[in-house]
């Protein structure tokens, strides 16, 4: 279920929810159960495969509300109270506070991924927590470092789709492009050299990934003078695309 939601929060936006509805068979068949099934324990990273399924089917429902469509369908009760968690999940006033201790913020960006009205928390909390905000600043010779030290652990990023890190890894271009366009005195947050090092060793987001770091993100720093971004990008590129261990 983890590969297929992969490939469903990847391709469902630019396709007709009549292509996906053959998933609907899979529901019938692997979850007959009529009681609850027991939930995942969501301090561990095996828990986005477990819930994967009822990912899916948020994204397939979101898919039936974009194109009006009535599914007539209910989710089996084993998946319940799987969904009945996200849900809740999503409006926890402490959501941020949960990146350190658990998994909750890959489940809800990988849920959903394709629901910009619900997306927009959890990522943003995954984008704070290598961005830092303003009020992140530390005085350093040369310039100022602005934002967290502490990358996105690999744990992390694994368990997130391919579609949330691509959304991840387009929210750090665009931050970098915007702070060398603007030329701003502010150093690339530690967090985020170190985060985005470690996104770019993943083969499925070379697109977005190292072919746009070579390609688009460069010359973009060069060509806006921005030499302090420029040596950051030049080293990382030198000396820490590899993939790091948690």
């Amino acid at each position: 279920m983890w590969v297929l939601l992969q490939f469903i929060s990847g391709s469902i936006q630019k396709n007709h929810l009549n292509d996906f509805l053959p998933v609907m068979k899979l529901y019938d068949l692997l979850y007959p159960e009529k009681e609850p099934l027991p939930f995942p324990d969501v301090t561990k990273a095996s828990s986005t495969h477990a819930l994967a399924i009822t990912c899916i089917w948020i994204h397939l429902m979101k898919k039936a509300q974009l194109e009006q469509v009535s599914l007539q369908r209910r989710l089996p009760p084993a998946l319940t109270a799987h969904l009945e968690y996200l849900q809740h999940s999503l409006s926890n006033n402490n959501l941020s506070h949960s990146l350190n201790t658990d998994y909750r913020i890959s489940l809800l960006c990988n849920a959903y991924s394709t629901n910009q009205e619900c997306f927009t928390r959890p990522m943003g909390v995954l984008v704070e927590a290598v961005q830092g905000n303003p009020k992140q600043q530390a005085a350093l010779t040369g310039g100022a470092v602005s934002g967290p030290i502490k990358p996105l652990s690999m744990s992390i990023l694994d368990s997130l789709t391919v579609h949330t890190k691509m959304s991840l890894i387009h929210n750090i271009v665009t931050h970098v492009m915007k702070l060398a366009q603007t030329k701003s005195m502010l150093c690339l947050a530690p967090a985020l050299v170190e985060t985005y090092s470690r996104l770019l060793v993943y083969n499925e987001i070379e697109s977005l990934g190292i072919k746009g770091f070579i390609s688009h993100l460069l010359p973009t720093v060069f060509r806006s003078h921005a030499w302090g971004i420029l040596h950051t990008l030049l080293e990382m590129f030198s000396y820490r695309l590899h993939h790091f261990q948690p």
